[in-house]
């Protein structure tokens, strides 16, 4: 029999499938209302919570993620907080998930990089609320 394998109804729990799924049904959503609102096409979203589509793109799982109201490193991985920070922008959103994915030192990087444009710029104090840890002096 030709054409796509016929697949399980739904992803296994603790998959981004059954994440994705859990996370449209608890918004009241249809798929096909779901995919419209996210961007892309019904068998698509299908596919996702199925398990068929193991990863996605990260501009998908942004979209999916501010459609759903979810955090997407939780979608991602079911790491931290289903819970989606009120980011103002899919940009923004995707600095805060990209500087939970990187270790410690690469966050300090990506902070002292911000701090030296906001510093640039000239920005205010107003501007960069958190000042960057003060080291002391040995006398």
């Amino acid at each position: 029999m030709a054409g796509r394998p016929r697949r399980q109804p739904y992803a296994p729990e603790g998959t981004l499938g059954h994440r994705c799924r859990a996370a449209r049904l608890s918004n009241g959503l249809r798929v096909s209302a779901a995919a419209k609102k996210i961007g892309i096409a019904p068998g698509s979203l299908s596919d996702i919570e199925s398990g068929v589509t193991k990863a996605l793109k990260g501009e998908t799982l942004m979209r999916l993620a501010t459609v759903y109201q979810r955090s997407p490193e939780y979608l991602r991985t079911g790491i931290g907080s289903p819970v989606a920070l009120a980011a103002e922008t899919p940009e923004e959103a995707e600095l805060l998930t990209l500087y939970r994915a990187v270790d410690a030192d690469q966050r300090a990087a990506m902070l002292t990089d911000a701090r030296s444009a906001l510093a640039k710029r000239g920005a205010t104090s107003a501007a960069m609320p958190f000042k960057p840890p003060v080291r002391a002096e040995r006398r």
